[in-house]
C-alpha cells in the first residue's frame, strides 16, 4: 500500500519542518508541496526535511481555484506516472497533523480499512496558545498546545485514487471532494485533525497582518458571491489572534484533562526526550511540567512544575503551580497533596476554589489514576456522492491541463 502527502503552503517556515517529518511517521512514503510563492525558507525547510517541490505557482492574492488545480493536478501526475494501482494521498495545510486517537499510524489504519472504502472523513480540533514557547520547530505542535476544541468543521483529508477509476477533487481545502455522481464508501469523524493556526505570536500575527493587508480582494469576493457578507475575514483573524493569545494566556494549568489520546500522537522523536529549545527558565520548566503531566508521568512532571516554581515571580500563578505539585503528589503522597489544597483553600479565590471543588478533592479523595489503553479502531461507512456545479468542472479541467502542460511535462 502507498500512502502520499500534499500540500499547498505559503510562507509556512515556522511549521514546516514539523509537517513533513510528521507526515512521514504516519506513514507516507513522499511529501509533495505546491508553493505559492513562499518569501520566506518553507520551500528550502521542507526539502530538507524530505519534501519534493511538485510546483510552484505565483498570485496577487490568494487565489483557491489556482490552489485546488495545482493539487489536484499534482496528485493526478503523480498517480499517472505511478506502477501502483490504488494510492492513498493525504490531503493537509501546513498547520494540520491529522492523528488516530490511538497507538495506529495512518497507514496502519488504512491497511485494515473494508477494501472498498476509499475516503476518510475528520473534524478539525483548534488547539489553543497557553504558555510561551507555542511552538517549536522540529517537534510536534502539540507538545506546546495540549489544549484543543473539537470543531464543527469536517475535512476529508485521505482519497485514495484508483488507475481504473475518475480522479477524485479534493476542493475547498480538503473540506470536500467530488465523486463525478459516483457513490464513494467513506467514514465519517473517524480521524482527528489538530490545528495549529496560533504559533508563536511574532511569526503568526506578522503573517496574519500580511494575509489582512495583501489577500483580503479574493475572500471578500468570495464572501459576497457565496455568504452574501462583506466582512473581511483576514482582518476580523488577525483582531481575533490577539484575543486568542491573552485569553488563554496559563490555561493548561488550569485543565486538568484532554478530549484527545495526547500521549500516543505519532511523533518522530523519543517521547521522554528533552526538547531543546532558547527560553527562559521558567518557560521552559513549565512547558516540560505540562508536557509530562498530560503525559501521565507524574513524577517527572513534579520535579519540574517543582523548578518552575523556584524562579516564577507571578505570586498568583505560583499557587496555581502549587496545585499542579498537589495533583502530582495525589498519585503517590495522598496527605501531602491535601495539606497543599487546604493551604490553597485558605485564599479564598473563586477561581482557585472551584477548580479544587471541580477536580482535585475527587482526585485526592479516590487517588484516581489515569490508565492509557488502547482502543480498537473501527468507523462506521455511510456512502458520499457528488458533482461540480455547472461549469465548474470544466473550468477546473483546463486549469488543470495548463498545469500538467506547463509544469509536469515541461519536466
Amino acid at each position: 500500500m502507498m500512502l502520499n502527502a500534499v500540500m499547498c503552503v505559503w510562507n509556512e517556515e515556522d511549521i514546516i519542518e514539523s509537517t513533513v517529518r510528521h507526515a512521514f511517521a504516519q506513514g507516507c512514503s513522499n511529501v509533495f508541496i505546491v508553493d505559492n510563492s513562499s518569501t520566506d525558507s518553507t520551500v528550502d525547510t521542507a526539502i530538507k526535511a524530505g519534501a519534493k517541490l511538485a510546483a510552484t505557482f505565483k498570485t496577487e492574492f490568494f487565489d483557491e481555484d489556482q490552489k485546488v488545480a495545482h493539487l489536484n493536478a499534482t496528485v493526478k501526475h503523480i498517480n499517472d506516472i505511478s506502477p501502483e494501482e490504488k494510492i492513498w494521498w493525504l490531503y493537509i495545510d501546513a498547520d494540520e497533523f491529522p492523528n488516530f486517537d490511538s497507538t495506529f499510524t495512518i497507514i496502519d489504519v488504512l491497511k485494515q480499512l473494508d477494501s472498498s472504502v476509499r475516503a476518510v472523513h475528520g473534524y478539525l480540533l483548534n488547539h489553543i496558545p497557553t504558555h510561551h514557547p507555542y511552538h517549536v520547530q522540529g517537534y510536534h505542535p502539540a507538545d506546546f498546545q495540549p489544549l484543543c476544541s473539537k470543531t464543527s468543521t469536517g475535512k476529508v483529508p485521505l482519497l485514495r485514487y484508483d488507475k481504473e477509476l475518475p480522479h477524485l477533487w479534493s476542493i475547498g481545502g480538503a473540506h470536500d471532494f467530488i465523486t463525478h455522481r459516483d457513490i464513494i464508501p467513506t467514514i465519517k469523524d473517524f480521524i482527528n485533525i489538530h490545528h495549529f493556526p496560533c504559533r508563536n505570536p511574532e511569526y503568526t500575527l506578522v503573517r496574519s497582518k500580511i494575509l489582512a493587508q495583501t489577500r483580503n480582494t479574493w475572500y471578500k469576493n468570495f464572501l459576497r458571491q457565496v455568504h452574501k457578507s462583506d466582512l473581511p475575514a483576514y482582518e476580523a483573524r488577525y483582531k481575533q489572534l490577539r484575543v486568542t493569545y491573552d485569553s488563554n494566556k496559563h490555561l493548561a494549568l488550569k485543565s486538568r484533562a484532554l478530549t484527545y489520546d495526547f500521549k500516543n500522537i505519532v511523533r518522530w522523536y523519543d517521547l521522554h526526550a528533552d526538547k531543546q529549545f532558547i527560553s527562559s527558565e521558567y518557560e521552559k520548566h513549565i512547558c516540560a511540567a505540562i508536557y509530562y503531566y498530560f503525559i501521565a508521568e507524574y513524577d517527572i512532571s513534579l520535579c519540574r512544575f517543582n523548578d518552575a516554581l523556584n524562579v516564577c515571580d507571578d505570586a498568583y500563578i505560583k499557587i496555581w503551580i502549587m496545585l499542579k505539585i498537589a495533583e502530582c503528589l495525589s498519585y503517590t503522597d495522598f496527605n501531602d497533596a491535601r495539606n497543599i489544597i487546604d493551604s490553597i483553600k485558605k485564599y479564598n479565590n473563586d477561581e482557585l476554589n472551584l477548580y479544587i471543588n471541580t477536580y482535585l478533592d475527587l482526585a485526592v479523595k479516590t487517588q484516581y489514576k489515569k490508565e492509557s489503553t488502547d482502543k480498537d479502531i473501527k468507523g462506521k461507512i455511510e456512502f458520499y456522492s457528488s458533482e461540480f456545479p455547472d461549469g465548474i468542472e470544466e473550468a477546473y479541467r483546463k486549469l488543470t491541463t495548463k498545469i500538467e502542460k506547463n509544469i509536469f511535462r515541461a519536466k
